[in-house]
C-alpha cells in the first residue's frame, strides 16, 4: 500500500494500509494398507534441491505535506500459517474417511520426509517526498505513525501416527526440518515547525514446531538402522525507529517480539530394530527486540550565536507563503525569534520474550529384530542440542533542545529447555544419551542506551 499527499491547504493526510492473510497446506501421507518394496512419503519445499522459500509480506508507505498539519500514518498485519506433514495415517481418519495404514514394505528402505521453510515480513515505513521532505514538511505540526504486525505460524510433522503399523522394512528415516524467518519492522518520521510526533510500533509474533516422531501404540519392524531427526531454524525480529524535529520533538518507538519454537524428536511407540537407533533434536533459535527512538529540538547554535530555530530545521514549501500574494512571489521573511522553551523527548521500549524447547526423547519399547526381549538393537543414541540468541536492544537520543528528556528500556525474557530423556523399556547394544549446546554459545543480551544533551533518565 503506498499512499502519500503534497497540498498547499491546512490539512495533508497521507494513510496506507496493507493486510496480506496466507494459509498453506502442504501433506503427504499413506492410508490403507499398502504392500511395496521400499516406500518414499515426502512433503517437501521445490526447487532444485527442495531449498524453495514460502514468502508472505505485507508493506506500507505513507507521507504528508501540508500548510499547517501534516499527518501521515501506515498500517501493516501480515497473518501466515503453514503446515506441512508426511506421515503413514494413524487412527484419526482425515476428511476422506481413511483408517489407521498398515504398510509392508518387502525388506527396502522407508523415508519419511517433511520440510518447510519461510519467511514472512510485515513493514511500514515513510515514504520519501523529494525536497519537500517526510511527513509534515512545511507544516506547523507534523504527525508520522508507522505501525507493523506480523503472525506466522508455522507447522513441519513427519510422522508414524498412533496404531499405524510398518513392518518387513529394510533402513527407516523420519526426518523433518524447519527453517522459519519471521520480522516486522515499522519506522516513522515526522518534523513540524511547531510540533514533530513519530510514533511506531512493531510487533512479532513466531509459533514455530518441527517434530519427528514414532507415536503412541504405533509399531515398527526393521531389519536395518533406524533414525527419527528433527532439525529447526528460527529467526524472530522486530525493529521500531521513530524520528522527530520540531520546536516540540517526540519521538516515541516500541519493538515486541514474541518466539515460541518447540523442536522434538520422539519415539514413543514399539520398534523391533536390527540395526542401530538414533533419535536426534536439533535448533537453532535467534529472537531480537529492537527499539530506536529520536527527537530534536532547536536551541541556540553556539558555533555562530544565530538561533537555531525549528524553522531553519524544518523548511518546507509553504514557510513563506502568503494568501494574500500569488502564490509565485516569494516573500522573504526572518527567521522566527525562538519564543519558547524547546522540548525534545525520545523515548524506546524494547521487549522480547523467546521460549525455545528442544526434546529428544524414547518413552516407548525397543527391542531387537526379532521382536521380543531377548534380542538387542544395536547401539541407541538419543540426544538434544540447541542454540539460541536473544537480544532486546532499546536506544533513545533526545537532542538540540533547551529540555532534552530520553527514556529506553529493554527487557528480555529467554527460557530455554534442552532434554534428552529414555523412560521407555530398552534392549539395546549400549545406549548414549545426551543434552547439550551446539558450537556456538547460547548468548542473551539486554541492552539500553540514552543520549541527551543535559537531562538524562535512563532505566
Amino acid at each position: 500500500a503506498d499512499a502519500s499527499a503534497k497540498t498547499d491547504g491546512t490539512l495533508g493526510v497521507g494513510v496506507a494500509v496493507a493486510l496480506n492473510v496466507a494459509v498453506v497446506s502442504n501433506k503427504a501421507y499413506i492410508g490403507g494398507t499398502v504392500y511395496t518394496t521400499g516406500l518414499v512419503v515426502s512433503a517437501l519445499m521445490n526447487g532444485t534441491e527442495g531449498d524453495g522459500t514460502n514468502t508472505f509480506g505485507a508493506t506500507a508507505e505513507s507521507g504528508a505535506s501540508a500548510g499547517d498539519v501534516g499527518v501521515a500514518g501506515g498500517f501493516v498485519l501480515n497473518t501466515s500459517v503453514t503446515d506441512t506433514a508426511a506421515y503413514i495415517q494413524g487412527d484419526d481418519p482425515d476428511e476422506n474417511g481413511d483408517q489407521s495404514a498398515y504398510v509392508s514394505a518387502g525388506s527396502g528402505d522407508v523415508e519419511i520426509r517433511a520440510a518447510g521453510k519461510t519467511e514472512a515480513t510485515a513493514e511500514a515505513k515513510p515514504k520519501d517526498l523529494g525536497e519537500d521532505g517526510g511527513s509534515g514538511a512545511g507544516a506547523d505540526v507534523g504527525v508520522g505513525a508507522s505501525v507493523a504486525l506480523n503472525i506466522a505460524v508455522n507447522g513441519v510433522r513427519a510422522e508414524i501416527e498412533n496404531d499405524a503399523s510398518l513392518t518387513d522394512a529394510g533402513a527407516v528415516t523420519i526426518d523433518a526440518s524447519g527453517d522459519h524467518t519471521t520480522s516486522a519492522v515499522a519506522k516513522a518520521g515526522a518534523a513540524g515547525e511547531t510540533a514533530g510526533i513519530a510514533p511506531s510500533i512493531a510487533l512479532a509474533i513466531g509459533i514455530n514446531t518441527t517434530s519427528a516422531v514414532i507415536a503412541d501404540n504405533a509399531t515398527v519392524g526393521l531389519s536395518g538402522n533406524l533414525v527419527v531427526q528433527a532439525d529447526h531454524n528460527a529467526q524472530t525480529t522486530s525493529l521500531a525507529d521513530g524520528e522527530a524535529a520540531g520546536d516540540v520533538g517526540v519521538g516515541a518507538a516500541v519493538a515486541v517480539t514474541v518466539a515460541t519454537d518447540v523442536v522434538e524428536a520422539s519415539l514413543a511407540g514399539q520398534v523391533a530394530v536390527g540395526g542401530s537407533v538414533d533419535v536426534n533434536s536439533n535448533s537453532s533459535v535467534t529472537s531480537e527486540a529492537s527499539a530506536k527512538a529520536s527527537a530534536s529540538g532547536a536551541k541556540e547554535d553556539g558555533s555562530s550565536g544565530e538561533e537555531k530555530t525549528a524553522e531553519k530545521q524544518v523548511q518546507g514549501p509553504l514557510s513563506n507563503h502568503d494568501p494574500n500574494k500569488d502564490n509565485d512571489d516569494k516573500v522573504e521573511t526572518p527567521p522566527m525569534e525562538q519564543e519558547g522553551t524547546k522540548v525534545s523527548v525520545g523515548a524506546a521500549v524494547a521487549a522480547n520474550i523467546t521460549v525455545a524447547t528442544t526434546k529428544a526423547t524414547v518413552s516407548g519399547t525397543v527391542l531387537g529384530a526379532t521382536g521380543d526381549s531377548t534380542s538387542l538393537a544395536g547401539q541407541m543414541t538419543v540426544a538434544a542440542g540447541n542454540e539460541v540468541d536473544a537480544d532486546a536492544l532499546a536506544d533513545a537520543k533526545a537532542v538540540d533542545g533547551d529540555v532534552g528528556v530520553g527514556v529506553a528500556v529493554a527487557v528480555n525474557v529467554p527460557v530455554v529447555i534442552n532434554e534428552a530423556t529414555v523412560s521407555g523399556e530398552v534392549h539395546a547394544d549400549g545406549v548414549s544419551l545426551s543434552a547439550a549446546t551446539n558450537e556456538t554459545p547460547r548468548v542473551f543480551h539486554s541492552q539500553n542506551n540514552v543520549d541527551t544533551d543535559e537531562n538524562t533518565i535512563d532505566l
